[in-house]
């Protein structure tokens, strides 16, 4: 299959390997894993909320260097360490539906499972915590504080701070590790990795970037990542040759390919 000759053609859907078995799904953060996005919700504590935002936006939809947009964001934000705990807790309560049982779901079935963010310690291991995700399976930016716990800078030495560093990072767990992986994000910088995985699978139940929809292998258009054991276990997935006119490559727009699945309960 020629990937480059399936992107040029948006009327078509990738075709991933029906028999792969996936050995590792690693998930983006914000707007995938929580229905937030972290150094946004902290720039509406901080007053700042018009500058941080667009700023994201503009980063992950590939409209500004992820890393100039990340260095003007914190310096915007001088964010303490107190404000990164308070973001780890705000992450838990607004944890995407579906997402605890799919975590523990994948584990029972053998599956690692990892966070990959672009956001940063304490937050994102508040939330590795409460997901049941070790702390070796977590991958995201360092923060710096000083002794009374304010900012004093971020690792910009991590390629996780930088454009391209998620293929980077997947890369080097995949030389490592030897897995095959499926990755779960929502924008630009999560696409990076795709061409290093066996799987890319677009989540769009927070936001839906019009380009991550178009090169996904799968793309989840609702607010729930229950489709995703479906997708990992190739269990009934219909993959059709050619979208169907006036629809998009949302192959999941309802619940019914994993209501069915074994060992799913309400």
């Amino acid at each position: 299959m020629n990937k480059e000759r399936d992107i040029h053609h948006p009327d078509r859907l990738m075709q991933p390997d029906r028999h792969a078995q996936y050995d590792a799904v690693v998930f983006d953060v914000d707007s995938t894993l929580v229905t937030i996005e972290g150094l946004d919700w902290l720039a509406t504590k901080k007053g700042n909320e018009h500058e941080v935002v667009e700023l994201t936006k503009k980063s992950m939809e590939g409209r500004m260097d992820f890393h100039e947009a990340m260095v003007k964001k914190m310096q915007l934000l001088a964010p303490t360490l107190e404000d990164f705990i308070r973001l780890g807790n705000v992450y838990c309560d607004h944890i995407v539906p579906g997402a605890a049982d799919v975590i523990a779901k994948l584990r029972d079935l053998g599956k690692e499972v990892w966070i990959m963010s672009g956001n940063f310690q304490p937050a994102v291991d508040i939330l590795a915590d409460k997901l049941g995700i070790a702390p070796d399976k977590i991958l995201c930016n360092q923060v710096f504080f000083d002794g009374q716990g304010n900012y004093a800078g971020f690792d910009t030495e991590n390629p996780l701070a930088r454009n391209g560093g998620k293929a980077e990072k997947i890369r080097d767990v995949m030389e490592q590790k030897e897995k095959n992986i499926v990755f779960v994000g929502d924008s630009i910088t999560d696409l990076d990795v795709k061409e290093h995985v066996g799987l890319f699978v677009g989540f769009g139940g927070v936001v839906q970037r019009e380009i991550v929809k178009q090169h996904a292998d799968y793309y989840i258009s609702e607010l729930n990542l229950m489709p995703l054991l479906a997708i990992v276990n190739n269990d009934n997935v219909q993959i059709p040759a050619k979208v169907p006119p006036g629809r998009k490559q949302s192959i999941f727009d309802t619940h019914s390919s994993w209501k069915s699945m074994p060992g799913f309960h309400r």
